[in-house]
């Protein structure tokens, strides 16, 4: 029978002080001022997962259990439960229901199907419209107290996103559990979190209710998974199994095969091909690509699904501490989702963004090197 914790509380912000510092978990938490009583448990339904929690599994006879367990609950020292990836945007965020779950290793062009540490990845060459949406610019404000639909609010083409990770920085009064860096809360180009205090999804962010006319805001794409087979139904069909099945993946833009000049995708490729026990990478060289997308499950994600990533950056940080791997650090991440160039003044324009800031902004595609999480649907 696992431990439980007994805890007391004088006020709501105690509480909540101390589950933000990782309160041990499962316990009971009473509050003096309010009387109310929390209940917080090791395991979690899929329905009620958050960013942060830890989706693990024990194998036993054959069969696969999975569970969504809190960080805190989380022991490295018991080999019961194997981790595999971890929970970004919760379910109840998502239009077709599913949870979007990030994976516990870098993108890797040199062991693609295991991934590995921070490896930066060539972006690719430029992209195909006819299958993917380009995006406009971002709905931003100019002061973090004010992000109302009557406030001053305009579009940029890039702006800073408040994290949990930010503690020192400003307090976002729309979703109390994350900060804005200094840099962020005095640049007037203010990004929305993608939650409001309640936990429900913020309007201003996914383009929804009064900033429904925002459809161009790239937040608003939350399709990794739709923009990643859109840059792969490209390739040339005839040479898949030299530039995605291969055991390496070419860190280029092209790649030379016989006579002809190859087109790539190297960073979606390496997301895709990206591989794990509850969701494996499996393909058949025989079989055409559209079949094989099926069985191919983890993606390049978007700026929208990124976006929810770095809103809960210090609780994926301290998840993934918690199961033995660092903490994403690198400069920029790169994202499936491109900018329409007659907006954005970039060839292939990509979102990109600095996890140190939480900067979005646009960059040029193509030869541009950057690091990709692949992302998964649970």
């Amino acid at each position: 029978m696992s431990e439980k914790h007994l805890f007391k509380f004088q006020t709501e912000l105690d509480y909540r002080t101390a589950k933000r510092n990782h309160l041990l978990t499962p316990n009971i938490s009473t509050i003096v001022e309010t009387g109310d009583t929390y209940i917080n448990t090791k395991f979690v339904s899929r329905e009620n997962a958050e960013a942060g929690d830890i989706i693990v599994f024990h194998e036993e006879n054959n069969v696969k259990t999975v569970k969504y367990m809190k960080p805190e609950a989380f022991d490295s020292n018991d080999e019961y439960w194997t981790p595999d990836a971890i929970v970004v945007v919760p379910c109840r965020h998502t239009s077709d229901g599913t949870i979007r779950a990030m994976a516990l290793n870098y993108a890797s062009v040199t062991t693609p199907s295991d991934g590995g540490d921070a490896e930066k990845i060539v972006w690719g060459h430029t992209p195909i419209l006819s299958d993917i949406k380009a995006y406009g610019e971002m709905t931003i404000f100019s002061t973090v107290q004010d992000q109302t639909f009557e406030s001053t609010h305009s579009t940029s083409p890039e702006g800073y996103l408040p994290s949990d990770a930010f503690e020192n920085g400003v307090l976002n009064p729309y979703d109390t559990k994350s900060y804005y860096t200094e840099d962020g809360a005095d640049s007037n180009i203010i990004l929305s979190s993608p939650y409001n205090n309640d936990g429900s999804k913020n309007d201003a962010f996914h383009s929804t209710g009064d900033f429904s006319s925002f459809e161009d805001n790239p937040l608003n794409d939350m399709d990794g998974d739709k923009n990643t087979a859109a840059y792969l139904k490209t390739l040339d069909s005839s040479h898949l199994t030299e530039i995605l099945y291969g055991q390496t993946i070419t860190n280029s833009v092209t790649q030379e095969i016989g006579i002809e000049t190859v087109l790539l995708y190297p960073l979606a490729m390496a997301c895709a091909r990206y591989s794990s026990e509850l969701k494996p990478c499996v393909f058949d060289t025989e079989n055409t690509l559209d079949e094989n997308l099926e069985t191919m499950p983890w993606y390049l994600p978007s700026a929208g699904e990124i976006g929810y990533y770095l809103s809960r950056k210090g609780i994926i940080d301290y998840a993934l501490e918690q199961v033995g791997k660092e903490p994403r650090s690198a400069d920029e991440l790169g994202t499936s989702t491109i900018g329409d160039a007659n907006i954005i003044q970039h060839d292939a324009p990509v979102i990109s963004v600095d996890e140190n800031s939480s900067l979005l902004t646009y960059v040029e595609g193509n030869s541009g090197q950057m690091y990709g999480i692949p992302f998964c649907k649970f």
